[in-house]
């Protein structure tokens, strides 16, 4: 177990291993399941998976993670046979000396996927942006309103609460407020410039399709492994509060005048 960890450090040390991932994976696995009807059995439930079960869902941890390399069927099997070697403490490189060499391997893969990522998301952009009533901005975001809110649009200086599903190009759903049973909250000056200039567009009570292209969104970079680079990102959005942002607090020692009072006539 311990030679495990540290080929899982050396992976971390390349990019490949999200802490973040198994932070959420854990919590997950850590959340009440509903009660089950069936009766008591010896085969583990779906509450309680299995040993072979979490250790698969650590093989597909890890293969989220090799998704920036786009590697080949040959190439994967030489990470398998790297990984294995590791772990029986039998590897025949200096893996250290090997990490610059595979950060520019990422990085021009990276590139390569994230053009054929942009080429996908142009044409996606171009389907929604002819839909009736889509509307596609300067900047390049589709807005496509489903319900005309009531209520007054934010600011930029503005936060706003907000019900959202967010999907990638192929339908993929990566993030739902929805799912979670919780809206969201957060300031418009601290997330991505096409829901910044979206959510400006709308008003309280409205709902809207919002289709960001990569440059609006994460870029080049993505947010691995659930957004990948380049990508064009499908939101639905449905805006219910507008709260201004509180004033940042005065600095120590800063006097603050008295309000102004109307004396009685």
């Amino acid at each position: 177990m311990k030679r495990m960890c540290r080929w899982l450090l050396i992976l971390a040390g390349v990019g490949l291993i999200a802490a973040a991932q198994l932070t959420h994976a854990a919590a997950a696995a850590n959340q009440p399941a509903a009660p089950s009807s069936a009766p008591p059995a010896k085969a583990p439930s779906a509450a309680q998976p299995s040993v072979d079960e979490s250790l698969y869902a650590l093989g597909v941890l890890l293969s989220r993670n090799l998704e920036s390399f786009g590697l080949t069927e040959q190439e994967f099997k030489h990470v398998v046979a790297g990984l294995s070697d590791g772990y029986h403490d039998r590897a025949h490189v200096d893996v250290q000396a090997y990490i610059p060499q595979l950060r520019a391997l990422q990085a021009s893969r990276q590139q390569a996927l994230a053009q054929r990522q942009k080429q996908l998301g142009a044409d996606y952009v171009a389907k929604v942006a002819a839909l009736p009533g889509a509307h596609k901005t300067p900047s390049g975001l589709v807005y496509v309103p489903s319900v005309e809110g009531t209520g007054p649009a934010p600011a930029v200086s503005d936060s706003v609460k907000v019900q959202y599903t967010g999907k990638l190009t192929n339908g993929t759903v990566f993030d739902s407020s929805y799912k979670r049973g919780q809206p969201a909250s957060f300031p418009l000056r601290g997330i991505i410039p096409c829901w910044r200039e979206a959510l400006q567009l709308m008003k309280v009570g409205g709902k809207a399709r919002v289709v960001c292209p990569a440059e609006l969104a994460y870029g080049d970079r993505g947010s691995p492994p659930v957004i990948p680079p380049g990508a064009t990102l499908d939101f639905q959005i449905e805006l219910l509060e507008i709260t201004p942002t509180p004033a940042p607090p005065r600095p120590p020692g800063t006097f603050t005048p008295p309000p102004t009072t109307t004396a009685p006539r």
